[in-house]
């Protein structure tokens, strides 16, 4: 497991982090991290309750753009928030990894990864501050309550899992049946996943035979973007990309409200 360093603790200023206790994750000891069981990615309702993040909203006076835009390279931050108000600055380098990004920060929190997906002019990204000890899904949100689902791990290389969850309603809160596969296609599974709002976040607990997962996620739009990781020190951002600029949220373990963080282009 891993510990909290000087800088997870300068983290917890700004809600960022958690600790150890917020945040259990059993992980089997005969499955290396490529093949840890992954939240499912799909849309639980179609229509976001009245409390529930809404999309993110581009910068004033940007366009959005299209799926295939470059985003590699270096932004910096232009402004950024905790969830207790603390401001702090600092740059992100993105580059392509597989069939998703790989993210480094370096702020004045310190540094920290992240791997993200880019759909349309959204980019979801999970972090943490050890690559090997969290994970990233999104779901997209149909409207017969089904979640569908892509996740990956920063050990998987940019190879994707798959999850679907069900459940018998389309409120996206409430327990799913899951199955799903890891990454490349290295063997599936199967469990359950329940999801219980807590203000603007969301917090997911997955059981798949005797193991247990926990993890946060936020919601934009049709999406829930979601990470989870083994001991508190993982977070999931959601941001709106429009000309060379960024909106983002962030979300934490146990915590009911998010961050924000915007980014420019260098």
């Amino acid at each position: 497991m891993m510990k909290l360093t000087l800088w997870m603790s300068a983290l917890l200023t700004v809600g960022f982090v958690l600790t150890t206790a917020s945040c259990k994750v059993s992980t089997p000891s005969t499955t290396d991290a490529a093949t840890l069981i992954k939240p499912s990615l799909s849309p639980a309702d179609g229509a976001a309750p009245a409390n529930s993040p809404q999309s993110v909203s581009p910068q004033p006076g940007a366009t959005a753009l299209a799926s295939n835009t470059d985003i590699t390279g270096v932004w910096n931050i232009s402004e950024a928030r905790g969830i207790d108000g603390t401001s702090y600055n600092g740059s992100v380098n993105i580059q392509p990894l597989g069939e998703v990004y790989r993210f480094t920060w370096d702020s004045s929190l310190g540094t920290y990864d992240g791997t993200g997906f880019l759909v349309d002019d959204q980019l979801f990204v999970g972090s943490g501050t050890d690559s090997g000890t969290y994970g990233v899904a999104i779901y997209r949100i149909q409207a017969n309550g089904t979640l569908e689902g892509r996740w990956t791990l920063p050990s998987s290389e940019g190879r994707l899992g798959t999850e679907t969850a069900t459940k018998s309603n389309g409120d996206l809160a409430g327990t799913y049946q899951i199955e799903g596969t890891n990454p490349g296609n290295d063997g599936g599974y199967d469990g359950t996943l329940e999801v219980r709002q807590t203000g603007e976040t969301y917090q997911l607990t997955w059981r798949v035979a005797s193991d247990v997962y926990t993890g946060v996620g936020l919601r934009s739009g049709d999406w829930l973007a979601v990470s989870w990781g083994d001991s508190g020190g993982f977070g999931v951002m959601a941001f709106a990309i429009a000309d060379n600029t960024m909106s983002g949220r962030w979300a934490v373990p146990d915590e009911t409200q998010l961050g924000v963080e915007n980014l420019v282009r260098e």
